[in-house]
């Protein structure tokens, strides 16, 4: 399930948590689409994203480029309870 931690900021930049991966994302209108993840996934366009990133290096990447007024560590706290969540709905 995708979780919405903080958005609607600065280009409509979005971090949410899906599972228990990290993104930070935006798509400028007419122009490449920027992805920043903890999963390890190839990066087969040519676009500025990253993947394979700590939590705290996508949250903060996520902070800088987006400019919201949500602090750092709201953020991480909000992305750690959302991973937990979604960990604690997984049938054993």
């Amino acid at each position: 399930m995708r979780r919405v931690i903080d958005g609607g900021v600065r280009y409509d930049w979005q971090l949410a948590v899906i599972g228990s991966d990290v993104v930070a994302s935006v798509h400028y209108p007419g122009g490449p689409s920027i992805t920043y993840s903890t999963e390890r996934l190839p990066n087969k366009v040519r676009d500025p994203s990253e993947f394979g990133l700590l939590p705290l290096e996508v949250i903060e990447r996520y902070h800088r480029k987006s400019q919201t007024d949500t602090p750092m560590g709201e953020l991480a706290r909000k992305v750690q309870a959302a991973v937990h969540d979604d960990a604690s709905e997984v049938p054993a």
